[in-house]
């Protein structure tokens, strides 16, 4: 699919075409609700958050301008909800591994090691800024660009790069001082 084929879709959704939003949410629903649980740390608030989310897009489809590609409307859409659900709830709660030790497929020593590195990854991702965060889960995690994550952040380019930079620095430093303080 090409970029703009998700605009093409909204497009048909603004005349009230159904088959057309369902392509949508099925392509962009599970890096939608991975997006939203990053935020919330609990997998059934991040799918209420998204399909909240959805509702909203469909409801309001015929105001929706294509001026960015859908999924960066999307993303950003799912951020300022799951803001608006924390101060709500006004809570932080930590990364739930044992999602994150589901997903991984090898070895149980492997599975192990794996999951204790992701661990304190997630942990010390977790203790970062929420811009810090937000930028380097969308680089890392979800692979969007720079130009995308600063339209969802309402930053700059540059910005957005100084963000993802000091998060990686900040993790990394605080990783290898886990490591030798274990040793």
């Amino acid at each position: 699919m090409y970029l703009h084929d998700d605009n093409r879709l909204m497009e048909l959704v603004k005349t009230g075409d159904r088959e057309a939003f369902d392509k949508l949410v099925t392509k962009h629903r599970v890096s939608a609700i991975s997006f939203a649980y990053s935020f919330v740390y609990d997998l059934y608030t991040a799918e209420d958050v998204v399909q909240d989310v959805f509702v909203n897009i469909y409801l309001k489809r015929e105001s929706y301008r294509p001026v960015f590609k859908f999924s960066t409307f999307l993303f950003k859409a799912v951020r300022n909800k799951c803001i608006d659900y924390l101060r709500k709830a006004k809570i932080r709660t930590t990364v739930d591994m044992d999602i994150i030790a589901e997903l991984v497929n090898c070895s149980a020593e492997e599975a192990f090691l794996q999951m204790e590195k992701e661990k304190k990854i997630f942990e010390l991702m977790n203790a970062l800024k929420d811009d810090y965060k937000t930028a380097l889960y969308l680089f890392a995690i979800e692979g969007v660009c720079y130009e995308d994550i600063a339209k969802i952040m309402k930053k700059t380019v540059p910005q957005i790069k100084i963000l993802i930079f000091r998060a990686r620095k900040k993790i990394k430093n605080q990783y290898q001082e886990t490591l030798s303080y274990e040793k």
